[in-house]
């Protein structure tokens, strides 16, 4: 509309010049002179604004549209306002649609882009979209939202609001916020299978439930599959997971069957390891393998089995011999196989050192100032720019960083560090001032000290 408007002006405009030029008495232009024009064309930025097209069978489908908007240096604002307009007339004609109409135009409220994240808030335009409830509806939604936003470099992950309130948008469309621990889920399965087939031995584990133990930590459960290939629920092994940064990394595994008293978790050991526990298994026979963690891989240093019961819990005690290892760290795994083809079917595993080498540094946040509290393991900071004080443990270290990481994936090189902590005792104190501008983002805490870098990542921080 905006554009005919202007197209009109300029034929009228054209129209009067050339009328006053022709009118009696209107000085004409000396011959063999050009006239000359002191008006400029208006500057422009071109934007990509995504629709759907064509059939509706796949709502995550989009496509470009260009369109031209007044130059400004807000893009990504100027894109989204072009996208909540919805398709031009010619461009449903060429097949474009989309769930954004005329009737959403104007209903942005403002776009922030910072740290990788763009944060769109609307006005509240639920009752706008009735459709955009239905899984094809939502999924469609946020196809044309995201693309339309990562068109932009800067852009790797998007929240959106309505007035503020991100929570209201996700839930209308019956969706996970973004700030949730639920979006870590993937990545989180991922590492624990993978360290239960290449560390626990196991073939094929099937994935259980997944749930979050406390901030930047969760358990996945697995289960056994039956000689048929079917999962079998009563054989489980649950993997505690511990996440760095975007990374999550697998602290230890238990089973129900299996409960080893000794080694204890972080236990510095030397051959011959003596291990005791309860187990009950087939026969009562449980492997024992210690491995080592090497550059590159896993070396198995020494193996032997225990005995407990094989009706019933009962006890073992034993010893096991392995060779000298190279680097500081490694598992001891404990193991029941199946007798039917001799599987892996569950694990308890227990992280520990070895005597002789130096210890890797240990690190934990202990607590922050102002005690803001945690939703769901996420910091949500106050609105505007601000401070705030984290006081981290360590111990082993002589340097610990704090660490921010936008979430996302491959994210890893944005990670920044936020600075230094002043040292005293064990405890490093870190006051991070944070800016007006919105952060979806993982903090981390980064010790080093002479047995090597140990890095967590206790909390999420939000800031709108």
């Amino acid at each position: 509309m905006i554009a005919a408007i202007a197209g009109v002006l300029v034929v009228v405009g054209a129209l009067m010049i050339a009328i006053l030029q022709d009118r009696p008495g209107s000085p004409a232009a000396p011959p063999g002179t050009t006239p000359t024009s002191t008006s400029t064309a208006p500057a422009t930025t071109t934007v990509k604004v995504f629709f759907h097209r064509g059939q509706p069978d796949d709502p995550a489908r989009v496509e470009p549209v260009t369109r031209t908007v007044p130059k400004t240096g807000a893009v990504a604002t100027a894109a989204v306002t072009q996208l909540l307009g919805g398709p031009t007339a010619a461009e449903r004609q060429r097949g474009y649609f989309s769930l954004f109409s005329p009737a959403t135009a104007g209903m942005l409220k403002s776009v922030r882009v910072a740290n990788g994240v763009a944060h769109a808030d609307f006005r509240d335009f639920r009752s706008l979209l009735p459709n955009a409830t239905s899984s094809f509806g939502s999924t469609a939604l946020l196809a044309e939202l995201d693309a339309t936003l990562k068109q932009f470099g800067t852009v790797k992950t998007t929240v959106y609001s309505f007035n503020g309130n991100v929570t209201a948008f996700y839930e209308w469309l019956q969706l996970v916020p973004p700030i949730d621990e639920q979006t870590e889920v993937r990545p989180a399965m991922a590492a624990a299978r993978l360290f239960l087939i290449r560390v626990a031995g196991m073939r094929d584990p099937a994935e259980g439930p997944f749930h979050p133990t406390g901030p930047g930590r969760a358990e996945a459960t697995f289960y056994a599959r039956s000689p048929e290939g079917k999962p079998v629920p009563e054989i489980a092994t649950v993997v505690a997971l511990r996440r760095t940064g975007t990374t999550w990394t697998v602290t230890g595994t238990t089973t129900g069957t299996i409960r080893v008293g000794t080694p204890v978790t972080s236990a510095a050991i030397s051959s011959p390891l003596h291990v005791t526990g309860q187990a009950h298994a087939f026969e009562g026979v449980v492997t024992v393998r210690v491995i080592e963690d090497r550059a590159g891989g896993l070396a198995e240093l020494g193996r032997g089995s225990v005995v407990g019961g094989g009706d019933q819990a009962r006890p073992f005690a034993a010893d096991v011999t392995f060779t000298t290892p190279v680097g500081n760290r490694g598992w001891v795994v404990f193991t029941e196989l199946s007798a039917a083809n001799g599987d892996v079917l569950r694990a308890t595993s227990v992280r520990v050192g070895f005597t002789g080498r130096t210890a890797a540094p240990t690190a934990e946040l202990t607590s922050w100032n102002p005690a803001l509290p945690l939703e769901g393991g996420w910091l949500m900071l106050p609105d505007g720019p601000g401070t705030i004080t984290f006081t981290a443990k360590a111990t082993g270290a002589d340097r610990v960083e704090f660490t921010l990481t936008p979430t996302g994936t491959e994210t890893e090189p944005l990670t920044k560090v936020l600075g230094t902590g002043t040292k005293a005792g064990d405890l490093y104190t870190f006051t991070w001032t944070y800016r007006d501008e919105p952060l979806l983002a993982h903090l981390g805490i980064r010790a080093t000290g002479p047995g090597g870098t140990t890095a967590v990542t206790p909390i999420n921080v939000y800031h709108g």
